[in-house]
Protein backbone atom coordinates (compact mmCIF):
# COMPACT_ATOMS: atom_id res chain seq x y z
CA UNK A 1 0.00 0.00 0.00
CA UNK A 2 1.68 3.45 -1.31
CA UNK A 3 1.56 6.08 2.20
CA UNK A 4 -1.17 4.96 3.89
CA UNK A 5 -3.24 8.34 4.86
CA UNK A 6 -1.47 11.23 3.34
CA UNK A 7 -3.47 13.72 5.51
CA UNK A 8 0.19 14.66 5.99
CA UNK A 9 -0.08 17.92 7.18
CA UNK A 10 -2.87 18.10 9.51
CA UNK A 11 -2.77 17.75 13.23
CA UNK A 12 -4.78 15.01 14.55
CA UNK A 13 -6.54 15.86 17.45
CA UNK A 14 -7.66 12.28 18.87
CA UNK A 15 -7.50 9.02 17.13
CA UNK A 16 -9.99 6.76 19.09
CA UNK A 17 -10.60 2.65 18.24
CA UNK A 18 -6.98 2.60 16.14
CA UNK A 19 -7.43 1.04 12.91
CA UNK A 20 -5.07 -0.98 10.68
CA UNK A 21 -5.70 -2.34 6.91
CA UNK A 22 -3.51 -5.58 5.96
CA UNK A 23 -4.50 -6.60 2.08
CA UNK A 24 -3.93 -9.99 1.08
CA UNK A 25 -4.38 -10.61 -2.97
CA UNK A 26 -5.71 -14.18 -4.43
CA UNK A 27 -6.29 -15.06 -7.87
CA UNK A 28 -9.23 -17.38 -8.50
CA UNK A 29 -9.35 -18.00 -12.90
CA UNK A 30 -9.68 -14.66 -14.25
CA UNK A 31 -11.02 -12.96 -10.61
CA UNK A 32 -8.60 -11.12 -8.29
CA UNK A 33 -9.54 -10.85 -4.94
CA UNK A 34 -8.37 -8.46 -2.35
CA UNK A 35 -9.04 -9.30 1.55
CA UNK A 36 -8.41 -6.09 3.52
CA UNK A 37 -8.44 -6.85 7.37
CA UNK A 38 -8.76 -3.90 9.88
CA UNK A 39 -9.00 -3.33 13.46
CA UNK A 40 -12.43 -2.02 15.05
CA UNK A 41 -13.58 -2.00 18.83
CA UNK A 42 -10.35 -3.67 19.35
CA UNK A 43 -11.37 -6.91 17.16
CA UNK A 44 -10.52 -8.08 13.90
CA UNK A 45 -12.42 -7.35 11.32
CA UNK A 46 -12.37 -8.45 6.90
CA UNK A 47 -14.22 -6.94 3.74
CA UNK A 48 -12.74 -8.44 0.01
CA UNK A 49 -12.76 -6.16 -2.63
CA UNK A 50 -13.37 -7.79 -5.82
CA UNK A 51 -11.51 -7.14 -9.35
CA UNK A 52 -10.06 -3.66 -7.87
CA UNK A 53 -13.76 -2.98 -6.98
CA UNK A 54 -14.91 -2.33 -2.82
CA UNK A 55 -18.18 -4.02 -2.09
CA UNK A 56 -20.07 -0.94 -1.45
CA UNK A 57 -23.89 -0.86 -1.67
CA UNK A 58 -25.76 2.04 -1.31
CA UNK A 59 -22.83 4.03 -0.25
CA UNK A 60 -21.73 1.48 2.45
CA UNK A 61 -19.48 -1.15 2.84
CA UNK A 62 -19.40 -4.05 5.15
CA UNK A 63 -16.76 -5.61 7.70
CA UNK A 64 -17.17 -8.55 9.02
CA UNK A 65 -15.49 -10.67 12.36
CA UNK A 66 -12.99 -12.70 11.61
CA UNK A 67 -13.20 -15.00 14.68
CA UNK A 68 -16.13 -17.36 14.29
CA UNK A 69 -17.30 -16.93 17.93
CA UNK A 70 -17.28 -13.26 17.03
CA UNK A 71 -20.74 -11.72 16.35
CA UNK A 72 -22.16 -9.07 14.27
CA UNK A 73 -20.68 -6.80 11.76
CA UNK A 74 -20.10 -3.56 11.39
CA UNK A 75 -21.19 -1.21 8.54
CA UNK A 76 -18.96 2.28 8.00
CA UNK A 77 -20.44 5.36 5.55
CA UNK A 78 -18.18 5.29 2.43
CA UNK A 79 -16.38 8.62 1.61
CA UNK A 80 -14.28 8.56 -1.71
CA UNK A 81 -15.01 11.96 -3.02
CA UNK A 82 -12.58 14.35 -2.03
CA UNK A 83 -14.88 17.45 -2.45
CA UNK A 84 -16.89 15.98 0.42
CA UNK A 85 -14.03 15.16 2.57
CA UNK A 86 -12.23 18.43 2.14
CA UNK A 87 -15.86 20.31 2.73
CA UNK A 88 -16.01 18.38 6.10
CA UNK A 89 -12.69 19.24 7.51
CA UNK A 90 -12.89 23.00 6.23
CA UNK A 91 -16.25 22.80 8.56
CA UNK A 92 -14.78 21.28 10.90
CA UNK A 93 -16.91 18.29 11.26
CA UNK A 94 -15.88 15.26 13.62
CA UNK A 95 -15.24 12.48 10.20
CA UNK A 96 -17.02 9.60 12.38
CA UNK A 97 -17.63 6.12 10.89
CA UNK A 98 -16.44 6.34 7.53
CA UNK A 99 -14.55 4.23 5.09
CA UNK A 100 -12.28 6.38 2.97
CA UNK A 101 -10.03 5.75 0.01
CA UNK A 102 -9.42 5.86 -3.70
CA UNK A 103 -8.20 9.72 -3.40
CA UNK A 104 -5.04 11.74 -4.16
CA UNK A 105 -4.96 14.69 -1.87
CA UNK A 106 -2.62 17.56 -2.98
CA UNK A 107 -1.17 20.26 -0.36
CA UNK A 108 -3.71 22.99 -1.26
CA UNK A 109 -6.66 20.68 0.10
CA UNK A 110 -5.32 21.37 3.32
CA UNK A 111 -4.82 25.35 2.93
CA UNK A 112 -8.25 27.20 3.67
CA UNK A 113 -8.71 30.61 2.81
CA UNK A 114 -8.24 31.88 6.17
CA UNK A 115 -5.04 30.36 6.65
CA UNK A 116 -3.71 31.76 2.90
CA UNK A 117 -4.34 35.54 4.17
CA UNK A 118 -2.49 35.14 6.84
CA UNK A 119 0.70 34.04 4.42
CA UNK A 120 0.31 30.52 6.27
CA UNK A 121 0.65 27.19 4.33
CA UNK A 122 0.62 24.02 6.11
CA UNK A 123 -1.36 24.99 9.17
CA UNK A 124 -5.44 24.07 8.94
CA UNK A 125 -8.08 26.32 10.87
CA UNK A 126 -9.82 23.78 12.32
CA UNK A 127 -8.79 20.77 14.70
CA UNK A 128 -9.39 17.40 12.43
CA UNK A 129 -11.10 14.57 14.13
CA UNK A 130 -11.29 11.44 12.69
CA UNK A 131 -13.67 8.90 15.23
CA UNK A 132 -13.94 5.30 13.98
CA UNK A 133 -12.41 5.43 10.79
CA UNK A 134 -11.06 2.93 8.57
CA UNK A 135 -8.47 4.41 5.51
CA UNK A 136 -7.88 2.64 2.41
CA UNK A 137 -5.33 3.63 -0.36
CA UNK A 138 -5.10 7.71 -0.26
CA UNK A 139 -2.23 8.81 -2.15
CA UNK A 140 -0.04 12.26 -2.24
CA UNK A 141 -0.25 14.57 -5.38
CA UNK A 142 2.47 16.38 -5.54
CA UNK A 143 2.27 17.00 -9.11
CA UNK A 144 2.33 20.51 -8.71
CA UNK A 145 4.06 23.31 -7.56
CA UNK A 146 2.88 24.92 -4.19
CA UNK A 147 3.24 28.69 -3.28
CA UNK A 148 3.21 30.92 -0.27
CA UNK A 149 1.10 34.06 -0.45
CA UNK A 150 2.79 36.83 0.66
CA UNK A 151 2.42 40.91 0.03
CA UNK A 152 5.56 41.34 -1.27
CA UNK A 153 6.75 37.59 -2.49
CA UNK A 154 5.83 34.81 -3.38
CA UNK A 155 8.34 31.78 -2.20
CA UNK A 156 8.28 28.42 -4.03
CA UNK A 157 7.70 25.78 -1.20
CA UNK A 158 8.78 21.91 -0.40
CA UNK A 159 5.95 19.54 -0.11
CA UNK A 160 7.56 17.66 2.83
CA UNK A 161 5.51 13.95 3.07
CA UNK A 162 5.78 13.61 7.02
CA UNK A 163 2.47 12.96 8.90
CA UNK A 164 0.86 15.23 11.35
CA UNK A 165 -0.30 13.60 14.73
CA UNK A 166 -1.29 14.44 18.09
CA UNK A 167 -2.56 12.15 20.21
CA UNK A 168 -4.44 14.32 23.23
CA UNK A 169 -6.01 13.27 26.30
CA UNK A 170 -6.14 9.78 25.93
CA UNK A 171 -6.09 7.05 28.78
CA UNK A 172 -4.05 3.78 27.52
CA UNK A 173 -4.84 0.69 30.51
CA UNK A 174 -2.15 -1.37 28.48
CA UNK A 175 0.80 -0.99 26.43
CA UNK A 176 1.03 1.87 24.06
CA UNK A 177 4.03 0.65 21.32
CA UNK A 178 5.23 3.11 18.91
CA UNK A 179 8.33 1.08 18.31
CA UNK A 180 9.56 -2.39 16.98
CA UNK A 181 9.42 -4.63 19.58
CA UNK A 182 8.46 -8.03 18.63
CA UNK A 183 11.90 -10.02 18.19
CA UNK A 184 12.90 -12.12 15.41
CA UNK A 185 12.19 -15.73 16.97
CA UNK A 186 8.87 -14.85 17.64
CA UNK A 187 7.92 -13.82 14.28
CA UNK A 188 9.58 -16.48 12.45
CA UNK A 189 7.44 -19.30 15.02
CA UNK A 190 4.73 -17.11 13.91
CA UNK A 191 5.38 -17.40 10.08
CA UNK A 192 6.07 -21.21 10.69
CA UNK A 193 2.91 -21.78 12.50
CA UNK A 194 0.79 -20.15 10.12
CA UNK A 195 2.16 -21.74 7.07
CA UNK A 196 -0.72 -23.09 4.20
CA UNK A 197 -3.25 -21.38 6.40
CA UNK A 198 -5.73 -18.96 5.40
CA UNK A 199 -4.64 -15.51 4.85
CA UNK A 200 -6.95 -13.85 7.15
CA UNK A 201 -5.90 -16.80 10.00
CA UNK A 202 -1.91 -15.89 9.17
CA UNK A 203 -2.85 -12.14 10.54
CA UNK A 204 -5.04 -12.93 12.71
CA UNK A 205 -2.51 -15.56 14.62
CA UNK A 206 0.29 -12.79 14.08
CA UNK A 207 -1.18 -9.99 15.70
CA UNK A 208 -3.06 -11.76 18.36
CA UNK A 209 0.48 -13.57 19.37
CA UNK A 210 2.28 -9.70 19.40
CA UNK A 211 -0.33 -7.93 20.87
CA UNK A 212 -0.13 -11.24 23.37
CA UNK A 213 3.46 -10.58 23.45
CA UNK A 214 3.55 -7.18 24.96
CA UNK A 215 0.92 -7.32 27.34
CA UNK A 216 3.73 -9.89 28.87
CA UNK A 217 6.90 -8.06 27.75
CA UNK A 218 6.47 -5.59 30.79
CA UNK A 219 5.76 -7.57 33.47
CA UNK A 220 8.96 -8.97 34.26
CA UNK A 221 12.79 -8.05 33.85
CA UNK A 222 14.80 -10.76 31.29
CA UNK A 223 17.89 -12.48 31.53
CA UNK A 224 19.30 -13.41 27.95
CA UNK A 225 17.44 -15.42 25.96
CA UNK A 226 16.29 -15.96 22.09
CA UNK A 227 13.73 -13.17 22.53
CA UNK A 228 15.41 -10.28 23.79
CA UNK A 229 14.75 -6.87 22.58
CA UNK A 230 18.78 -7.08 22.36
CA UNK A 231 18.60 -9.23 19.59
CA UNK A 232 16.53 -6.84 17.30
CA UNK A 233 18.03 -5.55 14.35
CA UNK A 234 18.40 -1.68 14.62
CA UNK A 235 15.41 -0.49 12.22
CA UNK A 236 15.25 2.67 10.00
CA UNK A 237 11.89 3.59 10.91
CA UNK A 238 11.26 7.34 11.10
CA UNK A 239 7.98 9.03 13.34
CA UNK A 240 7.80 12.56 12.20
CA UNK A 241 5.81 15.03 14.04
CA UNK A 242 3.80 12.80 16.79
CA UNK A 243 2.99 14.67 19.61
CA UNK A 244 1.47 12.72 22.47
CA UNK A 245 -0.09 15.17 24.99
CA UNK A 246 -2.06 15.17 28.16
CA UNK A 247 -2.11 11.47 28.21
CA UNK A 248 -1.77 8.49 30.87
CA UNK A 249 0.18 5.06 30.00
CA UNK A 250 0.35 2.58 31.64
CA UNK A 251 3.75 1.25 29.43
CA UNK A 252 5.28 3.12 26.81
CA UNK A 253 7.08 1.20 24.29
CA UNK A 254 9.26 3.62 21.66
CA UNK A 255 12.30 1.13 21.48
CA UNK A 256 14.15 0.57 18.01
CA UNK A 257 12.61 3.59 16.88
CA UNK A 258 13.64 7.20 15.54
CA UNK A 259 11.45 9.81 16.81
CA UNK A 260 12.00 13.43 14.48
CA UNK A 261 10.00 16.29 15.58
CA UNK A 262 7.96 14.07 18.02
CA UNK A 263 6.84 15.25 21.89
CA UNK A 264 5.69 14.23 24.82
CA UNK A 265 3.84 17.08 26.51
CA UNK A 266 2.82 16.25 30.10
CA UNK A 267 2.46 12.31 29.89
CA UNK A 268 2.31 10.08 32.58
CA UNK A 269 3.76 6.93 32.71
CA UNK A 270 2.41 4.74 35.54
CA UNK A 271 4.97 2.02 34.84
CA UNK A 272 7.24 2.10 32.78
CA UNK A 273 8.82 3.49 29.29
CA UNK A 274 11.60 1.29 27.13
CA UNK A 275 13.68 4.13 25.26
CA UNK A 276 16.10 1.12 24.06
CA UNK A 277 17.42 1.89 20.70
CA UNK A 278 15.48 5.01 20.93
CA UNK A 279 16.58 8.38 19.03
CA UNK A 280 14.66 11.54 19.02
CA UNK A 281 16.10 14.46 16.77
CA UNK A 282 14.84 17.97 16.02
CA UNK A 283 14.99 20.83 12.99
CA UNK A 284 16.44 23.99 14.12
CA UNK A 285 13.03 25.50 13.82
CA UNK A 286 11.04 23.10 16.85
CA UNK A 287 10.06 24.65 19.86
CA UNK A 288 8.07 22.00 21.66
CA UNK A 289 9.00 19.96 24.20
CA UNK A 290 12.13 17.89 23.58
CA UNK A 291 12.54 13.74 24.23
CA UNK A 292 11.32 12.70 28.03
CA UNK A 293 11.89 16.52 30.09
CA UNK A 294 7.69 16.72 30.12
CA UNK A 295 7.22 13.00 31.48
CA UNK A 296 5.62 12.21 34.88
CA UNK A 297 6.30 9.17 36.88
CA UNK A 298 3.36 9.41 39.67
CA UNK A 299 5.12 6.29 41.66
CA UNK A 300 8.04 5.58 43.13
CA UNK A 301 8.52 2.23 41.54
CA UNK A 302 8.59 3.47 38.00
CA UNK A 303 11.45 2.25 35.43
CA UNK A 304 12.85 3.77 32.28
CA UNK A 305 14.21 0.62 29.90
CA UNK A 306 17.54 1.89 28.18
CA UNK A 307 20.63 -0.36 27.00
CA UNK A 308 23.88 -0.19 28.25
CA UNK A 309 26.61 1.29 25.47
CA UNK A 310 24.42 3.55 23.59
CA UNK A 311 21.79 5.05 26.10
CA UNK A 312 22.83 8.86 26.68
CA UNK A 313 21.13 10.75 29.77
CA UNK A 314 21.83 14.11 28.22
CA UNK A 315 20.10 12.95 24.46
CA UNK A 316 16.89 11.62 26.73
CA UNK A 317 17.08 15.19 28.71
CA UNK A 318 16.07 13.69 31.92
CA UNK A 319 14.46 15.58 34.56
CA UNK A 320 13.95 15.35 38.28
CA UNK A 321 11.90 12.62 38.57
CA UNK A 322 15.06 10.52 38.44
CA UNK A 323 14.67 11.13 42.23
CA UNK A 324 11.91 8.74 42.40
CA UNK A 325 12.65 6.31 39.50
CA UNK A 326 14.71 3.26 38.36
CA UNK A 327 16.90 3.35 35.30
CA UNK A 328 18.20 0.10 33.97
CA UNK A 329 18.08 -2.74 30.89
CA UNK A 330 14.65 -5.27 30.52
CA UNK A 331 17.54 -7.59 29.19
CA UNK A 332 20.96 -8.43 31.13
CA UNK A 333 23.63 -10.55 30.00
CA UNK A 334 25.74 -12.30 32.72
CA UNK A 335 27.53 -14.71 30.72
CA UNK A 336 28.45 -12.47 26.88
CA UNK A 337 32.33 -12.94 26.73
CA UNK A 338 32.23 -9.93 24.39
CA UNK A 339 31.97 -7.39 27.25
CA UNK A 340 32.62 -6.86 30.70
CA UNK A 341 29.09 -6.33 32.21
CA UNK A 342 30.71 -5.32 35.53
CA UNK A 343 32.66 -2.21 33.19
CA UNK A 344 29.33 -1.77 31.34
CA UNK A 345 27.37 -1.12 34.45
CA UNK A 346 29.69 0.74 36.26
CA UNK A 347 29.83 3.38 32.98
CA UNK A 348 26.51 3.22 32.57
CA UNK A 349 25.55 4.86 36.11
CA UNK A 350 28.75 7.47 36.61
CA UNK A 351 26.99 8.80 33.18
CA UNK A 352 23.60 9.25 35.03
CA UNK A 353 25.21 10.69 38.18
CA UNK A 354 27.37 13.14 36.42
CA UNK A 355 24.52 13.82 34.33
CA UNK A 356 22.50 14.89 37.65
CA UNK A 357 26.15 16.63 39.28
CA UNK A 358 25.62 19.04 36.21
CA UNK A 359 21.80 19.55 35.64
CA UNK A 360 20.30 19.85 39.03
CA UNK A 361 21.14 23.12 41.26
CA UNK A 362 19.90 21.87 44.32
CA UNK A 363 22.99 20.03 46.37
CA UNK A 364 21.10 17.83 48.35
CA UNK A 365 18.63 16.18 45.21
CA UNK A 366 22.10 15.82 43.44
CA UNK A 367 23.07 13.84 46.20
CA UNK A 368 19.91 12.03 46.90
CA UNK A 369 19.77 10.79 43.00
CA UNK A 370 23.56 10.11 43.24
CA UNK A 371 22.90 7.54 45.78
CA UNK A 372 19.82 5.74 44.37
CA UNK A 373 21.71 5.22 41.10
CA UNK A 374 25.18 4.04 43.20
CA UNK A 375 22.68 1.41 45.07
CA UNK A 376 20.88 0.14 41.44
CA UNK A 377 24.48 0.07 40.02
CA UNK A 378 25.52 -2.57 43.50
CA UNK A 379 22.47 -4.39 43.04
CA UNK A 380 22.55 -5.45 39.71
CA UNK A 381 26.32 -5.84 40.32
CA UNK A 382 24.71 -8.06 43.42
CA UNK A 383 22.97 -10.02 40.58
CA UNK A 384 26.19 -11.01 37.94
CA UNK A 385 28.23 -12.17 40.89
CA UNK A 386 25.20 -14.50 42.42
CA UNK A 387 24.56 -15.65 38.87
CA UNK A 388 28.41 -16.53 38.62
CA UNK A 389 28.55 -17.86 42.37
CA UNK A 390 26.04 -20.20 41.00
CA UNK A 391 26.72 -20.74 37.16
CA UNK A 392 29.90 -20.00 36.88
CA UNK A 393 31.64 -21.10 33.80
CA UNK A 394 34.78 -22.76 35.87
CA UNK A 395 35.93 -23.09 39.71
CA UNK A 396 37.78 -20.29 39.64
CA UNK A 397 34.89 -17.88 38.41
CA UNK A 398 32.84 -19.29 40.93
CA UNK A 399 35.67 -18.06 44.16
CA UNK A 400 36.44 -14.95 42.02
CA UNK A 401 32.58 -13.70 42.56
CA UNK A 402 32.14 -15.28 45.80
CA UNK A 403 33.68 -12.66 47.93
CA UNK A 404 32.11 -9.66 46.02
CA UNK A 405 28.84 -11.27 46.35
CA UNK A 406 29.51 -11.88 49.89
CA UNK A 407 30.71 -8.37 50.53
CA UNK A 408 27.51 -6.55 48.29
CA UNK A 409 25.06 -8.46 50.16
CA UNK A 410 26.51 -7.30 53.71
CA UNK A 411 26.39 -3.38 52.64
CA UNK A 412 23.21 -3.89 51.11
CA UNK A 413 21.78 -5.31 54.23
CA UNK A 414 23.17 -3.10 56.67
CA UNK A 415 22.92 0.10 54.68
CA UNK A 416 20.81 -0.35 51.90
CA UNK A 417 24.15 0.08 49.55
CA UNK A 418 23.94 3.85 51.09
CA UNK A 419 20.58 5.25 49.72
CA UNK A 420 18.20 5.66 52.14
CA UNK A 421 19.08 3.17 54.66
CA UNK A 422 20.14 4.85 58.11
CA UNK A 423 16.81 3.12 59.53
CA UNK A 424 18.70 -0.39 58.36
CA UNK A 425 21.76 0.76 60.32
CA UNK A 426 20.20 2.15 63.42
CA UNK A 427 19.17 -1.26 63.66
CA UNK A 428 21.70 -3.04 63.00
CA UNK A 429 23.85 -1.35 65.08
CA UNK A 430 21.20 -1.51 68.06
CA UNK A 431 20.91 -5.38 67.82
CA UNK A 432 24.70 -6.08 68.17
CA UNK A 433 24.82 -3.94 70.66
CA UNK A 434 21.89 -5.51 73.09
CA UNK A 435 23.32 -8.50 71.62
CA UNK A 436 26.80 -8.50 73.23
CA UNK A 437 25.14 -6.88 76.17
CA UNK A 438 23.22 -10.02 76.27
CA UNK A 439 26.66 -11.84 76.44
CA UNK A 440 28.39 -9.97 79.27
CA UNK A 441 25.50 -10.17 81.52
CA UNK A 442 25.12 -13.90 81.51
CA UNK A 443 29.00 -15.45 80.67
CA UNK A 444 30.67 -11.93 81.81
CA UNK A 445 29.04 -9.87 84.08
CA UNK A 446 31.41 -9.93 87.25
CA UNK A 447 34.50 -9.04 85.37
CA UNK A 448 31.93 -6.09 83.42
CA UNK A 449 31.49 -4.66 87.06
CA UNK A 450 34.98 -4.84 88.19
CA UNK A 451 36.31 -2.81 84.94
CA UNK A 452 33.83 -0.66 85.61
CA UNK A 453 34.56 -0.23 89.17
CA UNK A 454 38.06 0.11 88.62
CA UNK A 455 38.05 2.22 85.74
CA UNK A 456 35.54 4.69 86.75
CA UNK A 457 34.59 4.51 90.80
CA UNK A 458 36.86 6.49 93.63
CA UNK A 459 38.18 4.33 96.03
CA UNK A 460 35.79 3.41 99.09
CA UNK A 461 37.84 5.64 101.61
CA UNK A 462 37.08 8.67 99.23
CA UNK A 463 34.00 7.74 97.59
CA UNK A 464 32.34 7.82 101.73
CA UNK A 465 32.28 11.75 101.66
CA UNK A 466 29.86 11.50 99.24
CA UNK A 467 26.72 10.66 100.74
CA UNK A 468 24.73 9.46 97.90
CA UNK A 469 27.21 7.75 95.88
CA UNK A 470 28.14 4.02 96.67
CA UNK A 471 29.61 1.00 95.11
CA UNK A 472 27.08 -1.36 94.35
CA UNK A 473 28.12 -5.08 94.17
CA UNK A 474 26.56 -8.05 91.49
CA UNK A 475 23.18 -8.12 93.42
CA UNK A 476 20.58 -5.81 91.28
CA UNK A 477 19.50 -7.30 87.71
CA UNK A 478 18.35 -4.13 86.32
CA UNK A 479 21.51 -1.91 87.27
CA UNK A 480 23.92 -4.83 86.28
CA UNK A 481 22.25 -5.18 82.97
CA UNK A 482 22.60 -1.23 82.84
CA UNK A 483 26.21 -2.14 83.05
CA UNK A 484 26.55 -4.01 80.75
CA UNK A 485 24.92 -1.74 78.16
CA UNK A 486 26.89 0.94 79.24
CA UNK A 487 30.07 -1.09 78.42
CA UNK A 488 29.07 -3.08 75.69
CA UNK A 489 27.63 0.58 74.10
CA UNK A 490 31.61 1.93 75.03
CA UNK A 491 33.36 -0.61 73.61
CA UNK A 492 31.36 -0.25 70.21
CA UNK A 493 31.43 3.60 69.54
CA UNK A 494 34.91 4.06 70.71
CA UNK A 495 37.11 3.38 67.68
CA UNK A 496 40.07 3.56 69.61
CA UNK A 497 41.06 0.13 71.53
CA UNK A 498 42.23 1.14 75.32
CA UNK A 499 45.47 -0.29 76.45
CA UNK A 500 43.33 -1.45 79.53
CA UNK A 501 41.44 -3.57 77.61
CA UNK A 502 44.87 -6.12 77.36
CA UNK A 503 44.68 -6.96 80.62
CA UNK A 504 41.18 -9.02 81.03
CA UNK A 505 41.13 -12.48 81.23
CA UNK A 506 41.26 -14.06 77.57
CA UNK A 507 37.68 -15.26 76.61
CA UNK A 508 36.48 -11.91 77.82
CA UNK A 509 38.88 -9.78 76.05
CA UNK A 510 38.34 -12.06 73.19
CA UNK A 511 34.38 -10.91 73.18
CA UNK A 512 35.28 -7.04 73.56
CA UNK A 513 37.78 -7.34 70.83
CA UNK A 514 35.20 -8.79 68.31
CA UNK A 515 32.28 -5.97 69.40
CA UNK A 516 35.20 -3.93 68.95
CA UNK A 517 36.03 -5.05 65.41
CA UNK A 518 32.04 -4.66 64.61
CA UNK A 519 32.24 -0.93 66.16
CA UNK A 520 35.11 -0.28 63.98
CA UNK A 521 33.50 -1.51 60.63
CA UNK A 522 29.95 0.14 61.85
CA UNK A 523 32.04 3.58 61.79
CA UNK A 524 33.58 2.89 58.42
CA UNK A 525 30.43 2.19 56.90
CA UNK A 526 28.42 5.09 58.14
CA UNK A 527 31.20 7.77 56.79
CA UNK A 528 31.83 5.89 53.43
CA UNK A 529 27.88 5.41 52.78
CA UNK A 530 25.75 7.69 54.74
CA UNK A 531 27.63 10.48 55.91
CA UNK A 532 27.96 12.39 52.57
CA UNK A 533 24.17 12.56 52.24
CA UNK A 534 24.25 14.74 54.97
CA UNK A 535 25.17 18.29 54.26
CA UNK A 536 25.43 19.13 57.83
CA UNK A 537 27.47 15.47 58.80
CA UNK A 538 30.07 16.81 55.35
CA UNK A 539 30.63 20.08 56.56
CA UNK A 540 31.45 18.96 60.25
CA UNK A 541 33.65 15.99 58.82
CA UNK A 542 35.16 17.88 55.90
CA UNK A 543 33.75 15.39 53.20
Amino acid sequence: MRKLFTLLLVSLSCIINTYAIVPGQVVKGAIQYDTVCVRLNNKPYYTIKTDGKWDIAEGQITFYPVKITDTGSITLKCLDAKAQLVKMLREGDTINNYFLANMKLSFSDFTDEVQKKKAVSNVFTHRIIFYNCVFGPLTADTTEDQYEEDTKQKKKMEFKEKSKVIIERCKFNSTFSLGKSIPPGLFTRYHEASSGKHYITRIYNYTTGYANFLKGKFKKEYYASVDTIQQFNHNTRILYNLTIRTSQILDLDIANTNLENCSLEDVTVNHCIDITSCSFSYDANYTGKQALEDINFPNNNCIIYANYRSFSPDAFKLNNYMAKIQIHPLVHNFYDTTSNFIEDNENYYNLIKDYCGKHFTNQDMVTGIKARYEREKSLWALEYHAAHVKHGTSFGDRVANFFPWIAGNFIEATVSSGYKGEWKFAIWVILIILTFTCFYYFKHKEAVIDYLNSKFNKELDKIENYSTLKIYGKHNVWRDFARCLWFSTMVFVDPRLPISFFNLRSGFFGMVLTEWLFGLTAIAIFLIFLASNYSFIRTLIGI
